[in-house]
């Protein structure tokens, strides 16, 4: 008998389970991220558009960066990294393509 097990990311703030992208965001001294869907994220970043663009970059902060999972499996794939086709990538995959972004040494098609 074949199993087949379904991974679903659900909107932490809808509780939906059509969640897209997981935002990692900073305010006050912590760091925090959500899983959203393609509405939620662009409410999100609709609203702090107004205060980047009046912002100073800083160095104190690790960068905010919001992960597209597909991009990031390929990255993983091309880098010979185990990583499932379904559901969310893992912290460590995460980190992995982060990484490779700070570094300059991830593909231009996968940014």
């Amino acid at each position: 008998m074949a199993v087949k097990q379904v991974e679903v990311l659900v909107d932490d703030l809808s509780k939906t389970p059509d969640a897209v992208d997981t935002v990692v965001f900073g305010y006050g001294s912590c760091w925090y991220e959500v899983d959203v869907n393609a509405e939620h994220r662009d409410e999100f970043f609709a609203f702090f558009t107004r205060w980047v663009k009046a912002a100073r970059p800083t160095t104190a902060f690790n960068q905010t960066v919001t992960v597209d999972w597909g991009k990031c499996k390929e990255f993983c794939r091309r880098r010979g990294i185990p990583i499932a086709d379904g559901g969310r990538p893992s912290k460590q995959h995460i980190a992995a393509y982060v990484q490779a972004w700070a570094d300059g040494t991830l593909d231009n098609d996968l940014r």
